[in-house]
């Protein structure tokens, strides 16, 4: 049984805010670096990191100062979290299927299919 106690929390809450910290820096590099639909991809991801950044740092002053105003804010971050998550993930999604041309193949047997009636 592990016990979970104030030190491991705050070496959790710490080395999460580091790995997230990193993160937004290689979303950061990577929209310098490209363009266009690949760019507002990552676009959606670094704000999600952002957005996850703000959220630790609350948990961290939650946990230092004690008490737990900040719990409507971060249920509401979270949320838009997920909302920029999944933005990112759908754009990158769009992008794969179109290199792989299955966006394509849809497009043309829409084209061949008869008209309803």
């Amino acid at each position: 049984m592990v016990v979970y106690t104030g030190a491991m929390n705050f070496v959790i809450n710490y080395s999460t805010l580091l790995i997230v910290t990193v993160s937004f820096v290689i979303a950061t590099g990577i929209v310098w670096r490209v363009e266009k639909r690949l760019d507002l991809s990552f676009k959606f991801f670094q704000i999600a990191c952002a957005i996850f950044g703000v959220i630790m740092i609350l948990n961290i002053l939650s946990d230092t100062l004690g008490y737990s105003n900040f719990d409507p804010l971060r249920i509401y971050l979270r949320l838009l979290f997920a909302i920029f998550f999944l933005f990112g993930l759908w754009e990158m999604r769009t992008i794969v299927r179109e290199l792989d041309g299955e966006l394509q193949q849809q497009k043309e047997r829409k084209r061949t299919l008869p008209p309803r009636r």
